[in-house]
C-alpha cells in the first residue's frame, strides 16, 4: 500500500519555477505542483482563485 502511495504521488508530481508552466499544470494536470515560493503575498496574490496549500520543508 505504502509502495502504491509513492508511486501515485512520484506520478502526480509537476516541478516548475515557471508561472505560465504554473498555470498551465493546474489547468491541465491533476495533483501535486512543487515550485519556489518568494514568502510575500505577491505570490500568492498571482493564483488568483486557484485553491492551494503551502507545505515548507
Amino acid at each position: 500500500m505504502l509502495e502504491k502511495a509513492r508511486r501515485f504521488r512520484e506520478e502526480n508530481t509537476a516541478y516548475t519555477d515557471d508561472y505560465p508552466e504554473f498555470k498551465k499544470i493546474i489547468e491541465e494536470k491533476r495533483g501535486f505542483i512543487v515550485s519556489r515560493w518568494c514568502g510575500g503575498s505577491d505570490c500568492g496574490a498571482k493564483s488568483g482563485t486557484v485553491a492551494y496549500f503551502v507545505r515548507a520543508y
